[in-house]
């Protein structure tokens, strides 16, 4: 799951205002795997790969234009 995140929000070259919600899309449908995690009763591997992919998502915050405020929804969702 970790590496299905990562490649989610893994930024190739900039991600412009036009790609930035597809991009953000992914990023959510991952975190939705996540959630079921959770409501699976994996809280403790929950806990561990959100702190993971919360140091992802940071990584990416650069390189993909945030205009619509994705990258706080997503924050969001994984805390």
């Amino acid at each position: 799951m970790r590496r299905a995140f990562e490649n989610a929000v893994r930024v190739r070259d900039f991600v412009p205002y036009r790609e930035a919600t597809g991009w953000a899309r992914g990023v959510d449908d991952a975190i939705d795997w996540v959630e079921q995690s959770l409501n699976d009763g994996q809280a403790a591997a929950v806990i561990e790969l959100c702190e993971s992919a919360l140091q992802s998502l940071l990584g990416a915050i650069l390189a993909v234009d945030d205009s619509d405020g994705h990258f706080g929804v997503l924050r969001d969702r994984l805390g």
